[in-house]
């Protein structure tokens, strides 16, 4: 298997490119429905629907219009984005996603912002 460096990776929504990311996580979930019946000594599951979720991490760039002002803005407004989440230079997760914004400030560091999404629709591997 080959390795993937982390410095190729990107995110983008739509044509623009988030700057300033120093990182980004993505997590798969799957519903998990009891089908145990009354009487059976374990308990069985059924999967159900999935759910992707994660955040972006970023130092905070209020001039990136593209990127992170877009998901400021969708943050407030509660609009899908589609996320492209890329993990080598070719290989990236599309994700229509709803956002959640956190903005941290400490005295002796930079201005930071992470950017938490839970899929809102088609999600796919390319």
């Amino acid at each position: 298997m080959a390795t993937m460096r982390g410095s190729l990776g990107k995110v983008m929504i739509g044509a623009g490119t988030v700057l300033e990311v120093k990182s980004w996580t993505l997590t798969i979930a799957t519903d998990k429905e009891d089908t145990t019946a009354l009487g059976a000594t374990a308990k069985t599951q059924a999967a159900g629907l999935a759910t992707v979720s994660g955040s972006i991490t970023c130092s905070r760039d209020p001039g990136d219009t593209t990127g992170q002002v877009v998901m400021a803005a969708a943050a407030l407004s509660g609009a899908n984005v589609t996320l492209l989440l890329y993990e080598s230079a070719t290989k990236y997760w599309s994700v229509v996603s709803l956002i959640d914004m956190e903005e941290s400030v400490e005295a002796a560091g930079i201005v930071g912002a992470t950017y938490s999404f839970t899929s809102s629709g088609a999600v796919s591997y390319n």
